[in-house]
């Protein structure tokens, strides 16, 4: 076979592959099943190591997912390529592989976690991208082996021997010899119409199997904007509002404002593809020891006293000076008045709850009943229904713990427990059961490494002790520390911005560092440690150099 069959051949095997792929989400979007593609990608999520996930969100940040996913895709196009160029020779081998990878699909959406549906309606996405992907594959290496065909010279054999049969044009006398085998010689005779005929036949079952996997991607595309579309709705009023906010920004450029725009709101979870749920249809169900279990649905919600507050949401894996947090402000139910409602069991000290894509959190009962906290199951933020990326319809705010153990994003089951009954997603991979947010902070300006201009210079960033408040924050110039100005507005459940105005920096090279103190009176640590198991601790430093402008 010659390069352009094999090249061919790798390209037939990566439109195969696509193909089912496409299909495959399509079929997903349809029967509203799970997609093989998301249940690879949620399989290589759960079984990663710790180090690899803290390292893929320390080098990747919120684009992790996005990274994952290409890296998925290129490994598929990669396997396909090898099949279909191994196929033009290999059929059996190449068939093999494409079913391999198939199954690979098959057996992640049979164990998808947080899915529900009937064993059927589970594997037939991926039944689908095995049956597409490998009957593609057949399909155009079939194809591409009558194009080869077309372009092969065809044999003519010519009567020259011995023993050959002449036709005379004169009388001759008939000798008697010994009869051997004809001598069969190629010719070549001119068959371009047919190679072409041929090379076009491969063109077209081309075209029909991409066809079929941009169909299957279409209908993907609509159903997800179909669901992206279903919470355009107008929030309540809230029962209790938030108090306005009042000289909370020092309005300095490129300091993190006090409220973060939905927009730029940091994302850290473990769902491949977000959930994409109606309001409309969600319903959270709420077991457990309680007295009376329950099943809510947003109506039920819209319906209740609601509740708004400004609250900072931290990640537990934020570095030391690390920007996974945001303030927004949320609306929704409290959640103390609704377990109130249901009867908690006096054994009870804890809170499964579990997200749409099956991810669990363990959430200390004694923080969600805490009357100071207004923990709540919240719909709304800054003004708008909950976003997509952040949970909509409902999700749950906690101010003071850290998210893992309190900010479940697309809420749909909530079991009243204890810690020694469960283990939650990643309370079983090593990470703490109760987390409180810890006292940190960090500098902002100037950035790291920049160069300052000699003279009076100005510092600023941001502290939080969420649930305790930030009493006062500390500049440490080379060791020798000043008290920052802190922003007026003071609430204990929200960061709080601070600066140092009148810094006279001379030339050379500088270290600054931070550390805050919370309204308790504890100091922000110097030890260093990482974010697992239950947040960073240490001092931000920045180093800056003041160039001489003597020089």
């Amino acid at each position: 076979m010659t390069l352009r069959a094999r090249a061919e051949g790798a390209a037939g095997g990566v439109l195969a592959a696509f193909a089912g792929v496409g299909t495959a989400e399509g079929v997903a979007t349809a029967i509203a099943g799970p997609s093989p593609v998301v249940a690879v990608g949620t399989w290589a999520i759960d079984t990663s190591p710790a180090w690899l996930r803290e390292w893929a969100i320390r080098t990747f940040g919120v684009d992790d997912k996005q990274v994952l996913v290409a890296g998925m895709l290129a490994t598929i196009a990669l396997l396909a390529a090898v099949a279909g160029a191994v196929g033009v020779t290999r059929r059996a081998l190449a068939v093999g592989m494409s079913i391999g990878v198939g199954l690979v699909g098959v057996l992640a959406v049979a164990t998808f976690r947080g899915v529900d549906d009937p064993a059927l309606v589970r594997v037939t996405p991926a039944l689908v991208a095995l049956i597409v992907s490998t009957g593609g594959l057949i399909l155009l290496l079939g194809a591409l082996d009558r194009a080869e065909a077309g372009e092969t010279p065809p044999v003519e054999p010519a009567s020259v021997g011995l023993g050959a049969r002449v036709t005379p044009r004169a009388p001759v006398v008939a000798v008697d010899e010994p009869q051997r085998p004809a001598v069969m010689i190629p010719t070549r005779r001119p068959l371009a119409l047919a190679a072409g005929l041929d090379r076009r036949t491969f063109l077209t079952a081309a075209g029909g199997v991409a066809a079929v996997g941009v169909a299957g991607g279409a209908l993907w595309k609509f159903g997800e904007e179909s669901y992206a579309t279903s919470g355009l709705f107008a929030l309540p009023r809230p029962a209790s509002p938030a108090p306005p906010v009042r000289r909370a920004d020092f309005s300095i450029p490129g300091l993190t404002p006090y409220f973060t725009p939905n927009d730029d709101f940091y994302r850290i979870d473990t769902a491949l593809v977000v959930p994409r749920l109606s309001h409309e249809t969600w319903k959270l169900t709420i077991t457990g020891m309680v007295d009376r279990p329950v099943t809510l649905t947003f109506d039920d919600l819209l319906t209740a006293p609601l509740i708004e507050r400004d609250v900072t949401l931290m990640c537990v894996s934020n570095e030391v000076g690390g920007y996974y947090n945001g303030t927004a402000r949320w609306l929704g139910v409290r959640v103390a008045d609704v377990l109130a409602s249901v009867g908690i069991r006096p054994e009870a000290e804890a809170v499964k709850s579990t997200s749409a894509d099956g991810w669990t959190c363990g959430t200390p009962l004694s923080a969600l009943t805490d009357p100071s906290r207004d923990a709540m199951f919240a719909i709304g933020m800054n003004g708008q229904p909950l976003p997509v990326d952040h949970g909509f319809p409902v999700r749950m705010v906690v101010p003071g713990l850290y998210g893992f153990v309190s900010a479940t994003k697309w809420l749909t089951k909530f079991e009243v427990t204890r810690f020694d009954e469960f283990e939650a997603y990643w309370t079983s991979r090593g990470w703490s059961e109760q987390a409180p947010v810890k006292t940190q902070s960090r500098i902002e300006l100037p950035t790291p490494y920049s160069d300052v201009a000699a003279g009076s210079t100005q510092l600023a960033g941001m502290a939080w002790a969420v649930h305790r408040g930030v009493r006062k924050v500390e500049v440490l110039i080379d060791g020798e520390p000043y008290v920052a100005e802190l922003a007026p507005w003071d609430n204990p459940d929200t960061w709080r911005q601070w600066r140092l105005r009148g810094w006279e920096a001379t030339p050379g090279d500088h270290t600054i560092a931070v550390r805050a103190t919370d309204a308790s009176g504890e100091v922000q640590t110097a030890k260093r440690a990482r974010p697992d198991p239950d947040g960073a601790t240490g001092w931000h430093t920045v180093r800056l150099t003041v160039p001489d402008s003597a020089r």
